[in-house]
Formats: structure tokens, sequence, C-alpha cells
């Protein structure tokens, strides 16, 4: 799953879901939206790389989420909320850590809700990985695992 379906996923399911009665949405909402709502935005990505220079699949991303609300305590509750939701969050699979960085709310100066702000910093994984524990034997349509020589004298495992 791409880290917006699982972002949906995880704050549905949570009391965040609850408080904005489901409207979780990856993108910026509009005009007549009922609230209270939230979006969010990948503000950035960043790739990081293995010791020997090769890409990782693993990304530093940056997401902005935005609450609208009628009140400004109910803002504060739902990004309260959102942030002991999210902080610490490890998924098991591709969300390796989520980490809270900035918040802030103010009135809108064109409507009469009020906009809550918060950053979170997601190492995520692109690639999913699944675990066998059991029924695979022993050479079984996954040929005979290789050996071969790297530079730098390491030694990898290959698979095939």
């Amino acid at each position: 799953m791409a880290l917006p379906e699982t972002l949906v996923a995880k704050l549905s399911s949570s009391p965040v879901g609850s408080l904005v009665n489901q409207r979780i949405n990856p993108a910026i909402g509009t005009t007549g939206t009922q609230v209270p709502f939230l979006t969010f935005t990948v503000t950035n990505i960043e790739s990081s790389f293995t010791l020997d220079g090769a890409a990782s699949s693993l990304e530093k991303t940056t997401v902005q989420f935005d609450v609208w609300g009628t009140k400004h305590a109910q803002v504060t509750q739902i990004l309260a909320t959102l942030r002991s939701t999210l902080s610490g969050w490890r998924d098991g699979k591709q969300v390796k850590w989520c980490v809270w960085n900035t918040q802030g709310i103010e009135a809108s100066e064109d409507s009469e809700h009020y906009m809550g702000t918060s950053e979170f910093v997601v190492w995520y994984d692109r690639n999913q990985r699944i675990r066998v524990t059991s029924g695979i034997e022993s050479g079984e349509t996954f040929g005979v695992p290789t050996y071969s020589e790297q530079p730098y004298s390491q030694r990898w495992w290959w698979l095939f």
C-alpha cells in the first residue's frame, strides 16, 4: 500500500476517524466540505542510501495535516488525538517510524472556522515485504540459495 492509503486506513480506524466523522482525505478540502475534516499532503520526500551508496527503499517523508473545525477547542482536540495516534507509530510492515514535528492553529480569515496544522516525519519503506514463517520446504520452487562475492569483500546470499 502507498503511504496515503496507509495513513487513511490508520486514521480511519483510530479515534481521529471518529472525531472527524471519517472525513479524512489525502488532498485539499473543498469549499462546502462539512466540518470537522482532516486533509493531508506529502510536502517532502528524501531518499536514503545504504552505506555502500546504493539507493534504499526507505524514504523520509514529511506529511502536513490540516484540520478544520468550527471551534478552537475542537481543532485542538483533533490535533492532540492525531499526535497521540501517530507519534511513535510503526505498523510492522512499511511504516518504520513516525515522529511529530510542529503544530499551529489559527482562525480562517474568510470563514468562521478554525484551521490547525500539524506536521509529521514518517520513515516509510516503499517496498512491501512479506515474512514467510511456514509452508515452504527446502528447494521448493525458489531454487537453491547461491553465494556471490561483492566489492569490498562483502558476502551476500541471493535466493533465486
